[in-house]
C-alpha cells in the first residue's frame, strides 16, 4: 500500500532542522519512505490531503490495562464521585441485578472505603442475596466476592494466601493481589476491544503497553487474534513472563516481566533480589509496580544489588523522596508515570496523604530534572484512557476542584506530549517523522490546539502501520 499525505505542519510535535516546514510525505508498506515538497504522484498512488494541519508521531500509552478496560463496559461503577452513600450504592446494585439473567454476574468497579466501609462477603450477602458479585477496589489491589460467587467459583480450602480469613478460618470474601488465581475460577468472558480501541485511536493513540502482571503465551495469542480480526488496531507491547516465545503478529512486541509489590505481603528482600536476576538472566528486563516510599526504596535497593539491565522500569512511582532522584538517575531506570492522576484523584490525596508526604506525589518535573527518563500512560481502566487529559494534568497539575497537587512538578506542554512520543521498549528515545520510520501518525487541525492552552485537540487521523484506522466525522 503506498499513498501520499500531501501539505503537512510538523510545527511544534516535531523538533527536526524541517520544523514550519510545509512538507508531503510519502509511505510505503507501512514505513516512511519518502519526504519533501510537492511530491509527484505514482500510477496507483492515493491521496491523503493534511491541508496544513499538524503531522504527529502517535502517542504510546506506556502502561494500560486493555482486558480490564473492556470489562469496563460491562461492569458497575460503585465508587465515588458517582457513588457516595450505602444507601446509594445499594441503590445501584439493586438496578444492575433486575437487569441480568438468573445467574448472571454483577462486576462492581472502582469502590472506596468512604462509601461504606470496608465490603466483606456479608455485607455483599445482604445486598445482593441472589446472585454472585465481585467489586474490585479503587487500587486494583482487591476483589471482594460475596457467598455465592465464593460458591461458584469453588473456593475453599485451596484458597491462596491473598484470600483474607477471619479468626475462625472462614474466608471473608477479600482477595488481594489475587488476580490471575481468581480470573482461572470466574465465568470466561471473551473481551471485544472494538470500541476501546477505536476510542483510542480519535485520540491519536497508535500504541499501547500492555501492563496486566503474569501475562503467559496464552495471553499473548489472545491479542494476535484482537489484532488479527482487527478489534484492536493499535501496535501492543506486552508485559509477559520471561518463558514467553516470539508472537506471529508484527503489530505485537514483547516487553519486560512485571513485578509488583504490596506492603501487606513484601517478599524478603533477598527473594525480590532473586526474582530480578532470574528475570535478567532471562534476557528480560523488569516493571516494578511501586505504589509506596518503601516499595520505591527496596527496588531501588534491589535493582542497585544485581545491576540494571536496558529496559527496567518502575510503574508508578506514586510517592518519591528527593533522596531517590540521584539512585534513580544514576541506575538508568525509566520511570512510569501517570500524571492524570494528579487530576481524578488529586483532591483525595490533598485530604488524605500526610502533609510532609505531599510534595512527593505523582513526581515529574523533577524527575526530569534529574535527567531521568519519564514515560507517561494513563493506567486505564484505573485512571481515565484519554492520554491529553494525563497531558493536561501534567502541565497545570490542578485537581477535579481546581487546587494544584505540587506545583513545583508541573511541565510545560511539548515536554508532557514527548512523555507519549517515546519508543515501546525505549520511551527515552522519542519517534520522529523520518526516513525508514514506522508510520504510526496522527493528523491534528492546527487550529484546535497551540502551545500553552491546553485544550484537547482534534485529531483529524490516525495511522498505525500506514493503515488509516480513524479519520474524524
Amino acid at each position: 500500500m503506498s499513498f501520499i499525505l500531501k501539505q503537512a505542519s510538523s510545527t511544534t510535535w516535531d523538533r527536526t532542522p524541517s520544523t514550519d516546514a510545509i512538507v508531503d510525505v510519502r509511505i510505503e508498506d507501512g514505513v516512511i519512505v519518502e519526504i519533501g515538497p510537492d511530491l509527484a504522484r505514482r500510477p496507483g498512488e492515493s491521496i491523503y490531503d493534511v491541508g496544513g494541519d499538524i503531522l504527529a508521531p502517535g502517542l504510546h500509552d506506556h502502561h494500560i490495562h486493555l482486558r480490564a478496560l473492556a470489562a469496563v463496559e460491562s461492569s458497575v461503577v460503585v465508587g465515588p464521585p458517582e457513588i457516595q452513600s450505602l444507601d446509594e450504592l445499594s441503590e445501584r446494585l439493586r438496578r444492575a441485578s433486575v437487569r441480568l439473567l438468573p445467574g448472571q454476574w454483577i462486576r462492581g468497579i472502582g469502590y472506596h472505603e468512604k462509601v461504606a466501609g470496608d465490603l466483606d462477603r456479608w455485607v455483599l450477602d445482604r445486598l445482593v442475596p441472589n446472585r454472585p458479585i465481585r467489586i474490585q477496589h479503587a487500587t486494583g489491589a482487591l476483589w471482594m466476592l460475596n457467598s455465592k460467587a465464593i460458591e461458584a467459583c469453588g473456593i475453599g480450602h485451596d484458597a491462596p494466601v491473598g484470600a483474607e480469613r477471619g479468626p475462625d478460618g472462614v474466608l471473608t470474601g477479600r482477595f488481594w493481589r489475587e488476580d490471575d488465581w481468581l480470573g482461572g475460577r470466574l465465568p470466561r468472558t471473551s473481551h471485544d476491544f472494538t470500541a476501546l480501541s477505536q476510542q483510542a485511536a480519535s485520540r491519536g493513540v497508535t500504541g499501547i503497553t500492555e501492563a496486566t502482571p503474569g501475562a503467559t503465551d496464552a495471553e499473548v495469542a489472545g491479542f494476535v487474534h484482537a489484532i488479527e480480526s482487527n478489534t484492536l488496531v493499535q501496535r501492543i507491547h506486552m508485559m509477559v513472563e520471561p518463558e514467553v516465545t516470539d508472537p506471529v503478529s508484527p503489530l505485537i512486541s514483547l516487553g519486560p516481566t512485571k513485578i509488583v509489590l504490596d506492603d501487606l505481603a513484601l517478599p524478603p528482600f533477598d527473594e525480590l533480589v532473586d526474582r530480578i536476576t532470574e528475570v535478567h538472566d532471562r534476557g528480560r528486563p523488569v516493571a516494578v509496580h511501586c505504589v509506596t516510599r518503601t516499595q520505591g526504596v527496596i527496588t531501588i535497593a534491589a535493582l542497585e544489588q544485581v545491576g540494571c539491565r536496558r529496559g527496567d522500569r518502575i510503574e508508578h512511582g506514586s510517592i518519591l523522596g528527593p533522596e531517590s532522584m540521584a539512585q534513580i538517575a544514576a541506575l538508568g531506570i525509566t520511570m512510569v508515570t501517570q500524571p492524570g492522576f494528579v487530576a481524578t484523584r488529586g483532591d483525595r490525596f490533598l485530604r488524605d496523604v500526610p502533609a510532609p508526604s505531599q510534595p512527593d506525589l505523582w513526581r515529574l518535573g523533577t524527575l526530569l530534572e534529574a535527567g531521568i527518563t519519564v514515560a507517561g500512560s494513563t493506567d486505564a481502566p484505573f485512571g481515565d484512557p484519554d492520554p491529553w487529559m494525563a497531558i493536561k494534568a501534567a502541565c497545570t497539575r490542578r485537581s477535579l476542584t481546581g487546587q494544584v497537587v505540587g506545583a513545583g512538578e508541573a511541565i510545560d506542554l511539548e515536554t508532557a506530549i514527548g512523555l507519549f512520543l517515546g519508543e515501546a521498549a525505549n520511551p527515552g528515545r522519542q519517534r520522529r517523522i523520518a526516513l525508514g520510520a514506522p508510520a504510526d501518525l496522527c493528523v491534528v487541525a492546527a487550529e484546535s490546539w497551540s502551545a500553552g492552552s491546553h485544550v484537547e485537540p482534534w485529531v483529524r487521523a490516525t495511522f498505525v502501520a500506514g493503515r488509516p484506522v480513524y479519520t474524524a466525522p
